[in-house]
């Protein structure tokens, strides 16, 4: 399990991790051999970007499940 100020990570199988904020949160990562995947970024109150940076790939998908704020929050740090 990895964790900053902001973000909980625990790998729950191997390769997918859930990511926990504060509130109830979730937000999930899926890392393959060649692409990651983050689906839902959270509220954008801290970088969830550079929380999971450490798991992504070059290659990397961001995929919203919808559009309420606590699952698009972080969007804007993806290209």
């Amino acid at each position: 399990m990895n964790s900053n100020s902001w973000f909980r990570i625990a790998e729950i199988e191997e390769n997918i991790f859930l990511i926990e904020e504060p509130g109830h949160v979730n937000s999930f990562l899926i890392v393959g051999e060649e692409t990651s995947v983050l689906i839902d970024s959270g509220t954008g109150l801290s970088d969830i970007r550079a929380a999971v940076s450490p798991y992504l790939r070059e290659n990397h998908l961001l995929l919203n499940t919808h559009w309420h704020f606590d699952h698009i929050g972080g969007n804007a740090q993806f290209e």
